[in-house]
Order: structure tokens, then sequence, then C-alpha cells
């Protein structure tokens, strides 16, 4: 008994051991195997049909540990845009950007991939994390920081529309329509009702509106929150809590709360920088915050913006005779233009020479050369630039980023510019800006 047992686990381990040794022997290697799947791909891939090709080149992508992954994938990619299957094309594209052997080209290629399919999102996502993984310098390719150097200024141009607006600060604009002002948000939504004869800019939450004999502060609900006892001739801007108002043909500061104090100026700016424009006996000086003067009432005037703006980054322009001169720390320097536009808290300034506009740091040092027919200084490191009879945008390297079509342009605030179209004023808003704020 015990004989045949033995014989019989003898026969059993004969069997199993034949058996092994055949598929060892019958085995095809990975690579080969997937080499052999790529081969028989590539004969329907020459006819254009992908249907066939596609499973063959699956089971080729399959076979991880064989060394033709990234051939199989590259093909299966391929035959994925020619069927139209773009959810596998991406989720492909996912998982080979994700491996090891991902490379800088890869991203590009998804990248333009995305930007062939407007998702412009996705496209700065995916450029964003190949230029953080794959520095140029280490890896001698700039294809990426150039591509995003083409498209960082696409944008989106708001449906709203106004007859007029002002300018941008602290990330409300007042604006009007039908003769009436109100304000909207930097991207073009209205917060406060176009209702009133007049409206300042917003600072802390609230700004000063005028309706016929009434001025009263509102908050951004359009509640009233102060009103002021008597009827004023005119305001001007809020800022660090302080608003110029005309009364008896004289200026005054007023508190956000509307509290007015006594010292009277023929003209008064907006608060900037710590500084406001001032004119006294027919000249024009600066006053800090105290009304201590700054720069001497000597001048015919200060450069301000819009709003009433002048000193920014520490520097003003104050106005000669024919001429501006720069003044870096309320102290005069020997840079004199044409003329100029104010400094905003970052970037360059728009200078005037010789007929023609160009920029400067804010030591007086040209950085671009005066060439425009007329320009707005630099606000989040993009000037409006006018070129011919239409207004664009350029970088701080000088080059013509956003294309001449607007009637007029103003500057930049939270990756949004309002512009003068043929349907009035409406905002423009970088695209990959609003991506990173979530708008």
């Amino acid at each position: 008994m015990n004989l045949v047992r033995r014989v019989l686990l003898a026969m059993v381990f004969v069997v199993v051991a034949g058996i092994s040794l055949f598929a060892v022997m019958t085995t095809t290697p990975p690579s080969v195997r997937q080499r052999e799947l790529i081969t028989e791909a590539e004969t329907y891939l020459v006819d254009g049909i992908y249907i066939f090709a596609r499973p063959l080149l699956q089971d080729a992508v399959s076979i991880s540990s064989g060394d033709y992954v990234f051939e199989a994938q590259t093909q299966l990619k391929r035959v994925y845009l020619a069927l139209n299957d773009h959810r596998s094309y991406q989720n492909l594209m996912e998982n080979m950007m994700a491996s090891n052997n991902a490379t800088p080209v890869l991203f590009l290629e998804a990248a333009e991939y995305f930007a062939s399919r407007r998702r412009t999102n996705d496209m700065f996502e995916i450029l964003r994390e190949g230029m953080i993984r794959f520095d140029a310098d280490d890896y001698g390719f700039n294809d990426l920081d150039n591509f995003y150097e083409s498209v960082r200024y696409v944008f989106e141009l708001g449906r709203d529309s106004f007859d007029d607006v002002s300018l941008i600060h602290d990330g409300f604009i007042p604006v009007m329509r039908d003769g009436l002002w109100g304000v909207a948000t930097y991207y073009g939504t209205l917060r406060i009702p176009c209702m009133y004869d007049k409206v300042s800019t917003v600072s802390q939450g609230r700004a000063i509106a005028v309706y016929g004999d009434i001025t009263h502060a509102v908050d951004l609900a359009n509640r009233r929150v102060a009103l002021l006892g008597i009827s004023a001739q005119d305001i001007g801007n809020l800022s660090s809590n302080r608003i110029p108002i005309k009364r008896d043909g004289a200026w005054v500061w007023a508190t956000s709360e509307l509290q007015m104090g006594q010292r009277e100026y023929e003209e008064l700016g907006m608060y900037s920088g710590g500084y406001a424009a001032a004119k006294m006996d027919g000249r024009w000086g600066l006053i800090d915050l105290n009304q201590n003067t700054a720069i001497s009432f000597e001048f015919y005037g200060v450069v301000m913006d819009e709003l009433g703006r002048a000193v920014a980054q520490n520097a003003v322009f104050m106005r000669e005779r024919n001429s501006v001169v720069l003044f870096i720390g309320n102290q005069r320097t020997d840079k004199i233009f044409q003329d100029a536009h104010p400094f905003n808290n970052t970037g360059y300034a728009a200078v005037k020479q010789n007929g023609l506009w160009g920029f400067i740091n804010a030591q007086g040092e040209i950085i671009i050369e005066p060439r425009f027919a007329d320009a707005r200084s630099f606000s989040q490191h993009l000037a409006a630039v006018k070129v011919g009879n239409y207004w664009g945008y350029i970088s701080t390297r000088g080059e013509v980023v956003i294309e001449p079509m607007f009637v007029e342009a103003r500057g930049f605030h939270n990756g949004s510019a309002p512009v003068l179209t043929v349907q009035g004023w409406r905002f423009i808003t970088l695209i990959e800006f609003r991506r990173r704020v979530g708008l």
C-alpha cells in the first residue's frame, strides 16, 4: 500500500514538474509580448483602423513591467484622440504626468490640449504644475515658460456695461449708468445701485454719496451709516478715513463719519501714500495726514489720477510751468519730464518725453523708452498704452500682451480692469488670475 502511494506521489510530481517546465518554456517575456502587441496595433494604425488598435495598445500599456510602456502610451493617446475619446485621453495623460518618467514635453502637450478645448483653468493648472516640477534652467526646456507667457493674459469680457467709470480703489469702483452713480466690484458686479448724483470711492466698507441736497455715508448694502448736516457743494474721494468736502466755496477735510474740519483749501486731492495734494493762495503743495506741509506751496499743480491720488512708492510729480519734476521722499530730484501719470503702489510710472510716453521706476530711471502715443502707469505688471487709435496693454518687458482693441483702458486691480468698448465701459478679467482667486 505504501509502495502504491509512493508511486502515485511520484507520478503527480512528474506531471506538475512537466507542466511547470512547459509553462516556463512557453511564457513570453513582458517586453517581447508588449512589442508584439504594439507591432500588431501599428498594422491597424497604418490603415486608420483605430478601433482594432485600441484594445491591443491598452493591453500593451497594462504590461507595466515591459520596456515599451511609454511607446504604447504614446500610440494609445493618438488612438484616443482619433476616436474622440477625450475622457480616456485625459485619464491616460494624468497617469503619465503622475509617473516618475514624466517630462516637461508631456506637460506642454497637456497644456496645449486643454487650450485647444478652451479649458483654460485646466491649462493653467497643468502649466503651473509643470513649471514648478521642471525648472527650465535644470532641464534646458523653456517651452513651458514661453507658452505660459503667451497665454497668461487671456481674458474674459464681462457682460455688464456702464456709461462711465472712475478708477478702482480698495477693490471697488464708482460707476455711472443712466446719468447716476453707484459702486461696483473690481470685476464689474454692481454693489451699490446707480442712484446717486455722485459717489466717492469705497474705504473700510463705506462710501460717501450725494443725492440732491443730501450727503451721507452708506455701507456696501447701501444703508445709511452717517449723515452730513449741511448741503455740500461737492465731494472728493474717501481714503484713510478722510474725504474732501466743498462748502461755501472752500474745501475742508471730513471724516468717514462726516465730521468736518475747519482748515480751508482752494483745492484738495485724495490721500494716498500718507499725503494729499492741496492748493492754497493759488499754488499747489503736499500735506501729510495731520495737514502739515510736506512739499511747499509753490507749484503750478500736482500730478494726480482721476481719483485725486498723487503719491505712491514714496514718489510724486510736481508741476512747474511747462514740465513736471519728480520728488522722492518729498525731496526734489533732477528728473524732469514733459508730463507724467502718478505711480501706483507697485510698478512703473508713465512719463512723457519728446511727445511720446514711456516708463520710469521709482528712482526716476527710464525702464521702457518712450514710444507710445499715450499710456497709463503700471499696475499688476500691466500698463495700458495707446497704439494708433486704440488701447491695449503691455508687460513690464515692454511687450504688447493684450492687443490694442479698446477705445480707452484703465489699470488692473486683482486681475480686472475697466475698458471702454462700443457697448460702453465693461470689465476684462484675466482668466489665469480669476482661477487663482477662485472667482
